[in-house]
């Protein structure tokens, strides 16, 4: 057994944890949290968003147009090149 695993078990107890789902009620009521309504929506809107992005990048749509980084690229020096510019050495 390496030293390193002996330290780690010695370290740390390995009881496991206690899992048991209950209902949002229960829950709210253990916890102190409260149910949020809006939740749900902001889920779905979350999907929504993340489904449009894959297929705009499916299509071919870079991430620096997408979320408007290519303007802030000269901000921080960088010059951007398409890969047949690159190719053809222009670096």
């Amino acid at each position: 057994m390496p030293w390193s695993r002996r330290v780690w078990s010695s370290a740390i107890p390995n009881r496991g944890t206690r899992v048991r789902a209950v209902p949002i009620d229960e829950a709210a009521a253990i916890t102190g949290a409260r149910y949020v309504p809006r939740a749900p929506t902001s889920a779905q809107a979350r999907v929504d968003k993340e489904s449009a992005s894959r297929a705009a990048f499916e299509q071919g749509e870079f991430g620096l147009d997408r979320y408007g980084l290519r303007d802030k690229l000269p901000e921080f020096g960088i010059e951007y090149l398409s890969y047949g510019k690159w190719a053809e050495g222009e670096r």
